[in-house]
């Protein structure tokens, strides 16, 4: 084996460490908040389809000497691909939201806004911003909009 083959099966098991600690998240909020679900439109549903598949193909597709360097290097795109893919899920409940990796109370924030591709809002009065976040974007304005809000 050389270094090559190492850092592949290493870009594996952090891909599949990644999505783990992504479900080990949400479940931590699932248990402040029994009604914290996904929620995602069309455009999540391709992009998470299209990164599972990938991800899926480079996980199983055989260690040959002759595809080590492409593997090398597919194996550092996925990975950078699915940090950001996964930091970007977002899930909301009753009393709970799902964002960047982390559960946050629904009552710490304000000023939810949703423009060109970016959600931002206020989290105790630290602005936050996130690009292409995978949810239901119409079903989140309507949560936090007026008496839906809190």
């Amino acid at each position: 084996m050389n270094i090559s083959e190492i850092v592949v099966m290493i870009c594996r098991f952090v891909i599949i460490a990644l999505y783990g600690f992504e479900m080990m998240r949400y479940n931590r909020g699932k248990r402040i908040d029994d009604t914290l679900k996904l929620k995602f439109d069309v455009r999540s549903w391709i992009e998470i389809v299209v990164v599972g598949v990938l991800n899926i193909d480079f996980i199983i597709y055989p260690d040959l000497k002759a595809n080590v360097s492409f593997l090398t290097f597919y194996g550092f795109v996925m990975l950078i691909v699915t940090f950001y893919h996964t930091r970007r899920i977002v899930a909301w409940g009753k009393k709970v939201i799902f964002i960047l990796e982390h559960s946050f109370y629904v009552k710490d924030i304000t000023r939810v806004k949703y423009e060109k591709g970016r959600l931002s809002f206020l989290l105790k009065g630290q602005p936050f911003k996130l690009r292409m976040p995978l949810t239901d974007m119409k079903a989140l304005e309507q949560k936090f909009a007026g008496k839906n809000f809190r």
